[in-house]
This record gives C-alpha cells, sequence and structure tokens, in this order.
C-alpha cells in the first residue's frame, strides 16, 4: 500500500461512522422526532435532559453529510490533481461511479415502498412525527415522475428545496419535492455530483497556474460559493494540498490539546449553541455571496463539521482508531448502508414497531425497530457494496472515451484512491 493511501485510511472509517450516525439520525426523527429536533414534544423525562445536552450531536444527521462533502474534496482532489486522464474521461468515471449505486438504490426503494405500502401508511397513520408523515408522497410506479426521478432529480437537477440552483438564488418550479422522492437522501448525491466537478475545475486550475494565482482564485471562488455545501468541497481540496504538514504525527501535545478542543467545539456549537447567532450571520451573507445557506442551522453545522474533521486530523491517535480493520470494513460498506437504509427504514423498520407496539409499548417497540432495522441494514449494505458498489467502481475505472481536446501537461502519478 503507499505511503500516502496509509495516511489517510482514515478516510474510510470517518466515512461508516459518519453513515452509522445517519442511519441512527433517521430512526430517531422516525421515532423520537423532539430528540432529533426535527419538531415536535419529547415524549420521556430523559430526552428532555438530551436535548439540550452534547448528547444529541449522535442524532444529528446533518453534521456527518457535512463531513462528508468535505472529505469528497479532499479526496478527489488528490484524484484529480493526480490523474493522467482527460476532464472529459474523469467527468465520466465520476458519473458512473455515482449514477450507477443511485439508480439502483431507486429500483430498491421503489420495490419495497411500493409492495409494502400498507406497512408504511399503518405507520404514518399512528406516528407522532411529523417528519415521517410527511414522506413518501409517492406517485404511481412507473409514473412521470418516478422515470424523472430516475434519470434527472436524482443526481442531475435535484430536487424542490434540494438543488444547486437553490444555493445560487435561481427559481425552480416544477421540481419533484423531496418529500416525494423515492430515496430523500439522495438530495446529497446531487450535491456531491456537481461538488466534484467544482473540485475537478479546481485541480486543474491548481495543476496550470502559479501558486499565487491559485489561491487567488480559490479565495475568490470561496467567496462566491459563501455559506453553502459547495465551500466544503473547497475546504477539503485545501486541506488535501496541505495535507503534508497537518498529518505529521510527530507534533507535540501542543497540537494534541488544540485538536480536542477542535473536536469538542465541533460536538457542542451545533448541539447546545443557539442558532440565533447563525441566523443573523445568514442574513449578512445574504446580501454579498453568491451561495447561500438554507437557514442559520445550516451554517452552524457545516461549521461543527469542519471543526471536528480540523480535530481528527489532528489527532493521531484517533486516526489510528479510524484506521482500524473494522472501521474500514464499515467504510467500504458506507455508501450501501446509506443509499440502502432509508426504504428498509419505512418497511422493516416501522413494520416491526407497529406490529410490537401494542405488546411492548413506545419506547420498547421503537428500539426493537431501531435494531431490527438496523440488523437488516447492515446485510443489505454488504450486498449492495458487493453487487452493485465495486462493479460501479470497476466500470468507472475502465471506462474509455475519446480522449478531449483538454490534455494536461506532465500530469503527476496518481498517489489517491478514486
Amino acid at each position: 500500500m503507499k505511503k500516502d493511501n496509509r495516511e489517510i485510511k482514515f478516510i474510510e472509517g470517518i466515512r461508516g461512522f459518519s453513515a452509522l450516525q445517519v442511519l441512527f439520525t433517521h430512526y430517531c426523527c422516525a421515532f423520537f422526532p423532539a430528540l432529533a429536533r426535527v419538531g415536535g414534544a419529547p415524549q420521556f423525562s430523559w430526552e428532555k435532559r438530551a436535548i439540550d445536552s452534547p448528547i444529541v450531536f449522535l442524532f444529528d444527521g446533518g453534521i456527518p453529510v457535512f463531513i462528508f462533502f468535505t472529505m469528497s474534496g479532499f479526496v478527489l482532489g488528490g484524484v484529480f490533481i493526480n490523474s493522467e486522464l482527460t476532464v472529459t474521461q474523469q467527468i465520466a468515471k465520476r458519473f458512473i461511479r455515482l449514477y450507477i449505486p443511485v439508480f439502483f438504490s431507486l429500483i430498491f426503494s421503489a420495490v419495497l415502498i411500493y409492495n409494502f405500502r400498507d406497512i408504511r401508511l399503518s405507520f404514518q397513520a399512528v406516528s407522532i412525527s411529523g417528519w415521517a408523515r410527511s414522506l413518501y408522497n409517492v406517485s404511481d410506479l412507473f409514473s412521470y415522475s418516478f422515470f424523472g426521478e430516475i434519470f434527472f432529480n436524482s443526481m442531475i437537477i435535484g430536487y424542490k428545496n434540494g438543488t444547486v440552483l437553490d444555493t445560487m438564488r435561481l427559481s425552480t418550479p416544477g421540481l419533484l419535492p423531496l418529500t416525494s422522492g423515492l430515496n430523500p437522501p439522495l438530495w446529497t448525491i446531487h450535491t456531491e455530483f456537481w461538488g466534484s466537478l467544482l473540485v475537478l475545475g479546481v485541480a486543474q486550475l491548481y495543476r496550470r497556474v502559479s501558486r499565487r494565482t491559485f489561491w487567488s482564485v480559490f479565495a475568490l471562488l470561496l467567496y462566491l460559493t459563501g455559506v453553502g455545501f459547495y465551500s466544503l468541497f473547497l475546504i477539503g481540496l485545501a486541506t488535501y494540498i496541505h495535507r503534508d504538514r497537518l498529518l505529521d504525527s510527530r507534533r507535540g501535545m501542543a497540537t494534541t490539546i488544540i485538536g480536542l478542543l477542535l473536536l469538542a467545539a465541533g460536538i457542542y456549537i451545533p448541539s447546545c449553541v443557539s442558532s440565533a447567532p447563525f441566523n443573523w450571520l445568514q442574513d449578512r451573507f445574504r446580501s454579498f455571496v453568491w451561495m447561500q445557506a438554507f437557514a442559520g442551522v445550516q451554517i452552524q453545522k457545516e461549521l461543527g463539521a469542519v471543526l471536528i474533521l480540523a480535530g481528527i486530523i489532528l489527532l493521531p491517535g484517533l486516526r489510528r482508531f479510524l484506521s482500524t480493520p473494522f472501521a474500514v470494513w464499515l467504510g467500504k460498506i458506507s455508501f450501501g448502508l446509506y443509499l440502502t437504509h432509508f426504504p428498509l427504514l419505512f418497511t422493516v423498520g416501522v413494520g416491526t414497531f407497529v406490529v410490537a407496539q401494542p405488546h411492548m409499548g413506545y419506547l420498547a417497540a421503537a428500539l426493537l425497530a431501531t435494531g431490527v432495522g438496523t440488523a437488516v441494514s447492515l446485510p443489505a449494505a454488504i450486498l449492495f457494496h458487493r453487487f452493485v458498489d465495486q462493479p460501479a467502481i470497476y466500470l468507472s475505472r475502465k471506462a474509455k472515451l475519446k480522449r478531449s481536446a483538454v490534455v494536461l501537461d506532465s500530469p503527476a502519478k496518481s498517489t489517491a484512491t478514486p
């Protein structure tokens, strides 16, 4: 294994635990919406205590998603800067890598959601979660919206209130609402795809111009992306460029203390600090940056994600833990887990709850549903990784297109994992 790959192996561990956090967040949204901060009143005394404590971080799915975006900038920065392929080939590879899993995740979702509709409707009829009741307002199978989601919404144009066009303050009438989607987490894959293209463009700039020119243009791009999602990809790319200095394991106790403080701040700020200052900040940014956050709390969570990732980078011991075989394995199946857990939640998970709740009470039934849903989601993720994700990676690497007119001079040898 190449030295550079060994040094960033911890990225796989972050992916794996982040995907698990997203899974548990969605179960929490369905059964304990107050704890997940998606509305509703706390049902239990422990919920009331947990809501205003750092524990609530464990049930915040936004932060791991923003960590995903930042890590993508880091990993793809290395891939694109060192690639020998043309720009056209790299775009094609990225499209294939993402779209094949997206396509099959939608087919998987359609099979579950349409064949077990009664289970979902039974749960939504008794659910205390407005979040859960609002989802899966889906049309009939093989409808216009079904094909539109598969070929356009899921990755290219996004969903209403979840598209790159919204962050640029452009009108998006007629887009499929996320609440009518077959697999709502796919809004992030749309962001991931366009963020990938942003990183690709900036990586080409890095290869072609002087460092002074590059960082001047980079600062301009960071200004234009403002407080939207896409600034995270740029931060990740900048981190990759300075990785040798940041990942130096020979640093002393002062660096360890700074890393721990950054990690603690990344957990505390989104969990325990009021969103009011971030709402104020969003209003100020609205007047002079192009890409916007949807709400102040988004800025709050983006800050938390960046601080957590910075803390991990400065803590070699934590990086070693995230590079252990189990953490790396979890990272390998994380994409499959992310793409399959949501329809399983609204079939296997809620079905378990509907059956168990009359006999066990609410809390025990919700915990059982979470356990059963997780137990089913992990093998589903393994199968998805084996039969969908790995073939997608293989096909993306084998994609051979006619070389474009944009050929890069003296490309460096690749040292990052695609």
